[in-house]
C-alpha cells in the first residue's frame, strides 16, 4: 500500500522490492483531499482495516476504512482518534495485537512542544465493537495497562508536561 499525489494504491511487490509485481490499483472510496502519508493496514476476524491520517479541519486525525479484501475496495468507516489537543500535526499510527489485546501506537509532540516534527510515541489500548467497528480512542496520557492501587505511582506513567515540574504526594 502506498500514497501518490493524494491517492492511495495497492500492489504486490516483488521479493527484491525493486518493482511492482502487478497493476497498480486504487483502493477507493476514501477522502479525495486531506490524505497524508502514513497508511497502515491490518486484519482482524476477516476484516481488513486501512488506517490513515486525514486532515478534515486544521490538523490530522486518525481515520479508518474497511474491506473484506486487502486490496479493497475500502469504504470509509469512522474516526479512530480526533485531532490532537496539543495541536500535533504528525499523528501517524500503527495497530497491533499482543496477548489478545489490541494497541494503538501513535505520535505526539510531548517531548518537543515547540517543534512539531520531533515526535514522541504514545500507546493506548484499542477496542472494537461487536460489529467490528473501532471504538474511538481518547488519549489517556498514561499508556496501556493499569497501575495497582497499592503500589507507588510512577512518574513516568504520565506524559503531560507541567510548567512547575513533577511531584508525588499521598
Amino acid at each position: 500500500i502506498y500514497w501518490s499525489q493524494g491517492n492511495i494504491y495497492g500492489a504486490k511487490l516483488k521479493s527484491n522490492m525493486l518493482e511492482l509485481d502487478s497493476e497498480v490499483k486504487t483502493l477507493g472510496q476514501l477522502p479525495t483531499k486531506g490524505l497524508k502519508e502514513g497508511p497502515y493496514l491490518f486484519e482482524r476476524n476477516g476484516i481488513y482495516y486501512l488506517t490513515y491520517p486525514h486532515v478534515e479541519n486544521k490538523i490530522e486525525r486518525l481515520e479508518y476504512a474497511i474491506s473484506d479484501n486487502p486490496l479493497g475496495p475500502f469504504k470509509f468507516t469512522g474516526v479512530i482518534m480526533d485531532e490532537s489537543a496539543s495541536g500535533c500535526w504528525t499523528n501517524h499510527q500503527s495497530i497491533i495485537q499482543f496477548k489478545k489485546q489490541w494497541y494503538l501506537f501513535y505520535h505526539d509532540r510531548d517531548y518537543s512542544p515547540r517543534f512539531d516534527k520531533a515526535r514522541s510515541i504514545r500507546l493506548d489500548s484499542l477496542f472494537f465493537n461487536n460489529d467490528g467497528t473501532i471504538k474511538k480512542v481518547i488519549p489517556a496520557l498514561r499508556g496501556a495497562g493499569l497501575t495497582n492501587a497499592s503500589q507507588k505511582i510512577q512518574i513516568d506513567r504520565y506524559t503531560q508536561l507541567s510548567e512547575s515540574g513533577v511531584a508525588i504526594d499521598f
